[in-house]
């Protein structure tokens, strides 16, 4: 998808992505803890700021998603490894734009980001195992099954570990 890209996320995107959640809350509630926290664009701005300032010391690197140039949602690049050569990719977009490969088209633009402008050799998706949308995708983008995480109580498979290596 050639009108899809992602862009390092700014202070100037609050605005934008606070409007999103507000569309899409009931959806972002049950995948993104963080979400609940944001009440108004304020909230949002210093949730953005906090991101800016400290994903260097986390080791996160955070985009907007953009479909002909509309920000429709938010990936990142998060966990990343001591060494650099690990990451965790998420990303999350507005309900109306999924299910048409946007997602798959973020993340090949994630890995095209890891590899120019990172020491990132392998990415890892952790994919709620009731998601089955998502892990589909990641499979047909040539991620393998490397973990599954299981509850304490009842051993449920909770989270399903996917990673690929360039």
């Amino acid at each position: 998808m050639d009108n899809v890209r992602i862009r390092l996320i700014t202070e100037a995107d609050s605005g934008e992505l606070y409007q999103l959640i507000v569309d899409n809350r009931n959806n972002l509630e049950k995948w993104i803890e963080w979400i609940r926290d944001i009440h108004n664009e304020a909230e949002m701005h210093t949730y953005i700021q906090k991101i800016i300032h400290t994903e260097r010391k986390e080791a996160t690197i955070t985009f907007v998603i953009l479909l002909n140039e509309k920000v429709i949602g938010m990936a990142d690049i998060s966990d990343i490894s001591s060494d650099g050569k690990i990451g965790e990719v998420g990303l999350w977009l507005s309900e109306e734009y999924q299910g048409k490969g946007i997602a798959g088209a973020v993340i090949s633009e994630i890995e095209k980001y890891s590899k120019s402008k990172t020491k990132i050799n392998t990415l890892k998706m952790l994919i709620k195992a009731n998601n089955v949308n998502s892990l589909k995708m990641a499979h047909k983008l040539g991620y393998q099954e490397v973990e599954k995480l299981t509850s304490w109580k009842n051993g449920e498979v909770k989270w399903v570990v996917c990673a690929k290596k360039f």
